[in-house]
């Protein structure tokens, strides 16, 4: 239930950087700085990961990632985290099509082609 809720609550791009925001300064200006480089929003980015995960975990990737969370102050917050930073993390860039996050959430956004995640 935990992962739904962490699906539902930050596909929404407001929710997302209230999240981020929660997550602290550093971490925050971690993701800023990823955005900028790479041209997208910060949202956007965010979403794409949590959509990328939603479409591509198996199910056992799922429940790893629930025990991970569970016993935590903020199983959501602690869930976002852990999805971002593996993605900033990845050695090579990956390319996120952005027809997986809905188009009224990044039609104002600067890009209209796939995000590289890192």
């Amino acid at each position: 239930m935990l992962i739904a809720d962490l699906i539902h609550s930050c596909t929404n791009e407001g929710v997302a950087l209230a999240a981020l925001a929660s997550l602290g300064r550093e971490f925050h200006e971690r993701v800023l700085l990823f955005a900028l480089k790479n041209n997208i929003l910060p949202e956007i980015f965010i979403i794409a990961v949590i959509k990328k995960f939603e479409l591509t975990a198996s199910d056992d990737d799922k429940a790893l990632l629930h025990q991970k969370i569970i016993g935590s102050d903020q199983p959501l917050l602690t869930a976002l985290r852990l999805l971002i930073e593996e993605a900033l993390e990845k050695p090579h860039p990956v390319i996120v099509d952005l027809s997986i996050v809905p188009i009224e959430t990044y039609k104002t956004a600067s890009i209209k082609e796939p995000l590289r995640l890192q």
